[in-house]
């Protein structure tokens, strides 16, 4: 399942039909090579077919709530995972120079 990760989102950076999309998106994915070798979890890929279902049906849809949703949901499995196989926690705060200045 994971093989399919990479080329289902290019697909979509590609529809953008937006060469600064897809560079970005090629780099992700190369840095996120390491990410192959984390050990798959039960489930883990009914998990992601049924949130790249509810991911395209929110771009299809145009619905960028949902769109946001199911990439939070994406990302936080992601982290979760690297969590697990690294042993080191990522940062849950925005750094202060992200914050809106007043």
């Amino acid at each position: 399942m994971r093989e399919l990760d990479a080329p289902f989102h290019l697909a979509l950076a590609r529809a953008t039909h937006n060469a600064t999309v897809v560079a970005l998106m090629q780099t992700l994915f190369q840095r996120l090579e390491v990410a192959k070798r984390f050990a798959i979890e039960p489930g883990e890929a009914e998990r992601a077919i049924e949130i790249h279902e509810r991911t395209l049906s929110a771009l299809m849809g145009r619905d960028p709530g949902a769109i946001e949703v199911a990439m939070d949901e994406h990302l936080s499995i992601l982290e979760r995972a690297w969590e697990r196989e690294s042993g080191r926690a990522l940062p849950r705060s925005v750094p202060a120079f992200l914050l809106p200045s007043d």
